[in-house]
């Protein structure tokens, strides 16, 4: 069996043989190993099967099929497979492509136990699901030694294939391997998680206080919209800080909750998809010369609550022995008309006119703030992930 696979990146001369690690496998012998350099294969893409219903696009195992636009624009195959199942449709604009097996799961091992010379196999699993297989897809690259073949050679037709399970027999120079006596197989260390991560392991159970402009406005993300936010018709006006008007906060009662349950830590949403922060912040509109931002908490006459909600809950979980993070959504804020990071239109009264370049901007000083004034963090909590552009 193989011993390892050489690290993605490694380079010839860290791992000792001569090629790159991102396309080398490494397989032991009795007397040293067999070193696979798959780097050589052709990438095609190679076209399998044309007169069957369900032809293949294939590439060599070490590399991604690419542009998957431009063989499925109806579909969004997984990026990192090398093989690609073109299904329904015609030959030209298949109803859909079904990605068989990922590179990010591969094993590898000899073609023939006790004859690495014979060749190389490498299983791939983690392909599209299918309702037969219980599973994922799987695939396997049969690449067998030969060395007269030609380096441009593809891969060879038919493709051996059930509703599960799928392989690729490939005759090629670079399945026959260089051997290396005396060497051995670079090990792949057990990942072990960092002190931090121990630590958080530990926790098992955190507390989340959802707790900000949807409050009182509707459930969503964002829970601002065009129902609620400048409609005159509307009972609630989200556009409006003063909406936000809690008249009995404790942030003391949250603790305890979180405490009764046996949290070791909690998250505050600081600011939701609205773009309403429980901070005091100090951050301007990019573009107008230093106008304050004026959705938030804690505004001279321009908010229900002067209090940093915020600091608040870090103060009170940090004396109850807690650690406490944040929720920032990076992509959704109302006022700043974005959604998913992408600008809202029309723009509404009451809603920022700016670039995404002062938006990002606009985030990034929020969570300097938020990450700088407010102690050490146990969580740090972006929902949605983060914009192209960030």
């Amino acid at each position: 069996m193989i011993a390892s696979c050489l690290a993605a990146g490694a380079t010839a001369s860290s791992m000792g043989v001569g090629v790159t690690g991102s396309s080398s496998f490494c397989v032991p012998t009795v007397d040293g190993a067999v070193v696979y350099d798959l780097s050589s294969m052709p990438t095609g893409p190679f076209r399998l099967e044309d007169t069957y219903p369900e032809p293949y696009l294939v590439t060599s195992p070490v590399q991604d099929i690419g542009d998957i636009g431009k063989y499925c624009p109806n579909s969004k195959p997984d990026a990192a497979s090398p093989v690609l199942q073109l299904n329904g449709g015609s030959a030209t604009a298949p109803a859909e492509c079904i990605d068989l097996g990922l590179r990010s799961h591969t094993s590898a091992a000899a073609a023939q136990p006790g004859n690495p010379s014979s060749g190389i196999v490498l299983a791939m699993t983690g392909g599209q699901n299918h309702p037969n297989c219980g599973g994922g897809r799987s695939l396997a690259f049969n690449v067998s030694c030969d060395a007269t073949a030609p380096a441009t050679q593809g891969p060879s037709s038919p493709m051996l294939a059930n509703s599960c399970s799928y392989q690729v027999n490939w005759q090629h120079p670079a399945g026959c391997g260089k051997k290396m006596p005396g060497y051995q197989c670079p090990t792949t260390p057990i990942p072990r998680p960092t002190a931090d991560q121990v630590t958080y392991i530990k926790h098992e159970q955190m507390g989340l206080t959802h707790f900000n402009m949807a409050t009182f406005v509707r459930d969503g993300d964002p829970a601002c919209d065009a129902n609620n936010w400048d409609n005159p018709s509307s009972a609630i006006n989200s556009s409006d800080p003063w909406t936000f008007n809690p008249t009995h906060l404790n942030v003391s009662n949250w603790i305890e909750s979180y405490k009764a349950f046996g949290a070791k830590h909690a998250v505050l949403t600081a600011k939701h998809g609205c773009g309403f922060l429980l901070f005091n912040t100090s951050t301007t509109i990019p573009g107008t010369g230093g106008t304050p931002y004026r959705f938030a908490v804690a505004r001279a006459n321009n908010a229900s609550i002067q209090r940093d909600v915020v600091k608040e809950f870090s103060e009170a979980t940090a004396a109850a022995g807690l650690g406490h993070g944040f929720y920032y959504s990076t992509t959704n804020n109302y006022f700043a008309a974005r959604d998913g990071g992408k600008l809202i239109e029309p723009l509404r009264q009451g809603q920022l006119n700016i670039t995404d370049d002062q938006f990002n901007d606009l985030v990034f000083g929020q969570l300097k703030e938020l990450w700088s004034n407010y102690g050490n963090l146990t969580e740090i909590w972006l929902d949605h992930g983060y914009a192209p552009s960030q």
